[in-house]
């Protein structure tokens, strides 16, 4: 009578790597986790914690449901029904510093990084470095590269300004000091009060 295992084993799989000695590839843990190995078979690269159903890439301590651990982590989205290559990135640069990356190779002329809230785009970011703040009716553009250009629009019981090459400037400090300034003058030299 054959007997029974009450002690069961992990399923492993192994293949012939460059050498004569096998590899290990992937295994299948007696508690349920999953593993793949890099093509050493000394790394768990790709993790799967089954008591926590968590995945791991690059950690088998996954702290949440998707963990990536490296020295440069980057998901790559890319859409495959446009012309070119519709790609875009969320990184860790270091530190903790979190960039969005919009066509990190320049393929398009226009590309935009927007923000969602509630199925409605709130906030926009251009390619020519415009942010542009969306609600309702109103519109706030503000562009950092000097050239001069914004918009503010608000409802009725606010204000309204526009700015081209002859900007009004609004200058304000904690003393109670408030200033105006038009066209080219960019001191704090109160004009209206």
């Amino acid at each position: 009578k054959k007997k029974k295992n009450n002690h069961p084993q992990d399923l492993k799989f192994y293949y012939v790597g460059s050498g004569s000695s096998p590899v290990l590839g992937k295994k299948i843990a007696n508690n349920g986790d999953i593993s793949f190995y890099n093509d050493a078979g000394n790394s768990q690269d790709f993790f799967w914690d089954a008591s926590t159903s968590r995945l791991g890439l690059g950690t088998t301590s996954p702290s949440n449901t998707l963990h990536i651990k490296s020295s440069n982590p980057t998901i790559r989205l890319e859409d495959s029904d446009v012309s070119g290559t519709g790609i875009a990135q969320i990184q860790n640069t270091g530190s903790g510093n979190l960039r969005l990356i919009s066509d990190p190779n320049n393929d398009a002329s226009s590309s935009t990084i927007e923000f969602e809230v509630d199925g409605t785009e709130r906030m926009r970011i251009t390619s020519a470095g415009d942010v542009e703040i969306k609600s309702g009716g109103e519109l706030i553009t503000y562009r950092g590269d000097n050239a001069r250009t914004g918009k503010l629009y608000t409802d009725n019981n606010a204000m309204t300004l526009l700015a081209s090459h002859d900007p009004i400037k609004y200058w304000a400090d904690d003393t109670g000091y408030h200033a105006f300034g038009f066209g080219s003058d960019t001191t704090t030299n109160e004009k209206m009060r």
